[in-house]
């Protein structure tokens, strides 16, 4: 673990801009992985950046407001 960065799971979210509950289910659903030291739960810096371009590229039509 010592050789990548890793972020706590508040670290991540406040990175990815989640809720703590959307990165729990991205992690449930295979989209992220956690790693864990002890009781403590990490995330892989690049993991979070790979994910987080994912999420900017994800833009539905649907959220877009009407004109």
């Amino acid at each position: 673990m010592e050789d990548e960065n890793f972020l706590t799971i508040e670290e991540a979210c406040a990175r990815l801009k989640i809720s703590r509950r959307t990165l729990e289910r991205y992690t449930t659903n295979g989209r992220i992985r956690r790693y864990r030291r002890g009781v403590r739960v990490y995330y892989k810096s690049s993991d979070v950046e790979k994910l987080e371009q994912e999420l900017e590229e994800y833009k539905p039509e649907d959220l877009q407001e009407d004109k």
